[in-house]
């Protein structure tokens, strides 16, 4: 008993110090977080100016994607500096596709989208 006891303690112990080794690779450091850049904007309808909500909206180059929010919204953060194509798709619309060249910290873009006839 006394040996399954020990063994269970010493289990625990190298699982702990392996967590917390991981925790310290995987912290940003100051100048990495000094560096990151942060991309946002609003995507609306190029007629009638309302902001269309759900609007996928992809940053090759980075592989990451997300929506527009209810008020056509959208941000990315996390960013390395770096040129980049943001592609916009959304139902009943024309994909559109910009160059964006992230060299300072926060950049915004406003994408009309072009309804599909």
């Amino acid at each position: 008993m006394r040996t399954f006891l020990i063994a269970t303690i010493a289990l625990m112990l190298t699982i702990s110090t392996s967590a917390s080794e991981k925790e310290k690779n995987t912290t940003v450091s100051e100048s990495d977080a000094s560096s990151m850049m942060v991309v946002s904007g609003t995507i609306t309808d190029s007629t009638t100016g309302e902001p269309l909500a759900g609007v996928e909206v992809q940053l090759e180059g980075a592989d990451v994607k997300s929506y527009t929010d209810f008020d056509g919204n959208f941000t990315f953060k996390g960013l390395t500096p770096g040129e980049y194509k943001l592609v916009t798709s959304y139902i009943s619309y024309d994909q559109a596709t910009e160059p964006l060249k992230l060299y300072e910290k926060q950049t915004e873009v406003k994408i009309k989208l072009e309804n599909s006839k």
